[in-house]
């Protein structure tokens, strides 16, 4: 299962360096230049909430091409749906 993380983890980071100008203006708090180290930091094992916490999820969800569904703690919105930009047919 490790293996598995860890490719996920790198296939993530890759996406997100590829399509920084798509990710970007979704972290309001995240000056450009701050972008690539907060990537960076990702990269390491353990490291995953924080600014990039839901662009992760929404990164993910377009490598994988399926919806994610992600648990939360806001109230009302207990469950929220992670859709990819395009579907695998």
């Amino acid at each position: 299962m490790e293996e598995v993380s860890e490719t996920l983890r790198q296939l993530t980071t890759d996406e997100l360096k590829r399509n920084k100008a798509k990710y970007l203006p979704y972290l309001h708090n995240v000056r450009e230049n701050h972008y690539d180290d907060l990537v960076k930091d990702f990269q390491q094992p353990g490291v995953f909430a924080g600014d990039m916490g839901d662009v992760i999820v929404k990164s993910m969800a377009n490598i994988l091409k399926t919806p994610l569904i992600t648990l939360t703690n806001i109230s009302n919105y207990e469950v929220i749906t992670v859709t990819p930009d395009e579907f695998h047919n």
